[in-house]
């Protein structure tokens, strides 16, 4: 795929290519290892109708938009962004109405918390809240967040390094999370009992958490990895 090219610096525009490349060694001069938050870190990705594909770095805060034999460009910054370990700007989703509505959604942790923001891309200053209080830690902070075949937002929420979360149905962390439309350009969280709320069909994600759609018959799956084992593949 032509975005692997572009992020491994396969091309001479790739984002690793060029004498940038150097400064983003894990070697300082004269032998000394830099810091892995000298580096861009790039985690969340998705793309536009046009192609063109967004992604974000985890340790800048940034979002950029890269195109095929181009070199990426910087689209938004976020704010309030907090990296550190396994934290800072994680996951990122289009919206499958992106034509109409042009909402684009992260995921990021905060000072105080994991949270989900959306913005437009013709307005990327103005930032607007979508899910926020979800326990926040140095790891097992989740992130991944991809809308289903059903249309609605889904995000995997690690376990905040607190594992009993996890099979607590009261609690949103280590959890699979959905989010329901009830307007047309709002997402609502709902679940009856359950305080700052929202859906999550699935309990027990430890950490970081990936989907894959079948295209065939348009099933979801996610790939969950534990805190004894390895990667464990799931039906949702």
């Amino acid at each position: 795929m032509w975005i692997l090219a572009e992020l491994a610096g396969d091309s001479p525009t790739g984002w690793w290519g060029g004498p940038q490349r150097a400064n983003w060694s894990s070697r300082r001069p004269g032998g000394q290892r830099g810091s892995r938050r000298d580096r861009p870190a790039p985690w969340g990705l998705d793309f536009l109708p046009d192609g063109s594909a967004l992604v974000t770095e985890r340790n800048s805060g940034r979002v950029l938009r890269v195109r095929r034999g181009s070199a990426p460009q910087q689209v938004a910054q976020i704010s309030g962004v907090v990296a550190a370990g396994e934290a800072g700007l994680l996951g990122l989703a289009v919206s499958p109405r992106y034509r109409t509505d042009g909402f684009v959604y992260v995921y990021f942790t905060s000072d105080t918390d994991n949270r989900i923001v959306r913005f437009r891309l013709t307005a990327p200053q103005v930032q607007q809240p979508v899910l926020t209080g979800l326990a926040r830690s140095g790891a097992h902070n989740g992130g991944r967040i991809a809308f289903g075949p059903d249309g609605l937002l889904y995000a995997g929420v690690g376990d905040a390094g607190q594992p009993a979360t996890a099979q607590d149905p009261s609690h949103r962390n280590g959890k699979i999370l959905r989010m329901l439309r009830r307007r047309a350009d709002q997402l609502v969280l709902q679940l009856p009992g359950v305080p700052a709320t929202c859906r999550h069909p699935v309990t027990g994600r430890a950490c970081r958490w990936r989907r894959a759609r079948s295209r065939a018959d348009a099933r979801m799956g996610s790939w969950a990895r534990g805190n004894c084992t390895g990667e464990s593949p799931n039906r949702t």
